[in-house]
């Protein structure tokens, strides 16, 4: 899951982006750090650092989001996401829960 997560963050590669790959994730998200960990028989949770969200960034976007928890869901068992940033559930911090 780790290696999965850090090819998202880096964005479609030449070939996939020639093949009309889009991504919000790219060079200015290729560095930002990570943790991945299964939490339970078929939760994962990601927990991004903060600056992730800096304005305009990927997690700022329905794309973006939908993009985790797909790279993360595509693993066996793997039916629920949590997607942390700084350690706060994503919803506290964009303030939608």
């Amino acid at each position: 899951m780790q290696v999965a997560v850090a090819a998202l963050l880096r964005g479609p590669t030449a070939d996939e982006a020639r093949e009309g790959y889009v991504s919000d994730f790219g060079e200015s998200s290729a560095h930002v750090g990570f943790t991945v960990h299964r939490l339970g028989a078929d939760l994962a949770a990601v927990n991004f650092d903060p600056s992730i969200r800096r304005p305009r960034g990927p997690l700022n976007a329905d794309l973006g989001i939908k993009q985790v928890i797909a790279t993360l869901g595509q693993f066996q068992d793997v039916r629920n996401v949590a997607i942390l940033i700084g350690g706060q559930h994503l919803c506290r911090v964009q303030g939608e829960c």
